[in-house]
């Protein structure tokens, strides 16, 4: 009886999250950040301390900390 209860409790929380993402607007967060350090990282065949495509981490540059 318990474990019904259990499964069912999850299934609708499961149920709830899966409509509330499919149906919510895409934004990206931290997933350009990311992307960009990881491309950088494979271009350069090692750790890059900044964004290459400002030339230095000082501003308007972009450190990667």
């Amino acid at each position: 009886m318990f474990n019904k209860k259990l499964f069912l409790l999850i299934l609708c929380s499961s149920l709830l999250v899966l409509i509330a993402g499919l149906t919510s607007e895409l934004s990206l967060g931290d997933e350009v950040f990311h992307y960009r350090i990881a491309k950088d990282i494979f271009n350069a065949g090692r750790r890059v301390a900044f964004d290459p495509l400002y030339g230095s981490g000082n501003p308007p540059g972009y450190s990667y900390i």
